[in-house]
């Protein structure tokens, strides 16, 4: 599992060249620590916009603002988008978890909302995903 969540953060950081070029140095600094800051908050809590912007020591209505400005999506939508990346990848490589495992993993209490939110944001459920993409 820890050289999953490795693989994942490698992942996030390689996105900052490409943030880079369209965002500005600055706010590919800030993407990268947001990032960060929502996979530390998967792990340990309840993922919300008010989390987040605690580990990076800036209130909400701040984190909003910026992601807004910098990615022009809501806060909710875009820290759902980065939970979403990482269920994609668990459920590709751990096939050993369930989709519940994979939705609590990824800061999410209940399968349930884990499904819609993955279906909302993929186009299909966890299992079918999960079924198609298997190496």
């Amino acid at each position: 599992m820890q050289e999953l969540e490795e693989r994942f953060q490698e992942r996030i950081s390689e996105n900052k060249t490409s943030e880079t070029a369209s965002v500005g140095t600055e706010n590919a600094d800030f993407i990268e620590k947001l990032n960060a800051a929502i996979f530390t908050v998967m792990g340990n809590k309840e993922v919300t916009a008010e989390n987040v912007a605690s580990q990076l020591c800036i209130t909400s209505q701040q984190l909003r603002r910026k992601i807004k400005s910098v990615k022009n999506v809501t806060s909710v939508a875009y820290i759902n988008s980065i939970r979403i990346d990482y269920a994609s990848l668990l459920l590709k490589e751990r096939t050993d978890l369930t989709i519940e495992q994979v939705g609590m993993l990824c800061g999410y209490d209940e399968a349930t909302h884990f499904t819609r939110s993955f279906k909302k944001e993929t186009g299909m459920t966890p299992s079918l995903f999960r079924e198609e993409n298997i190496k």
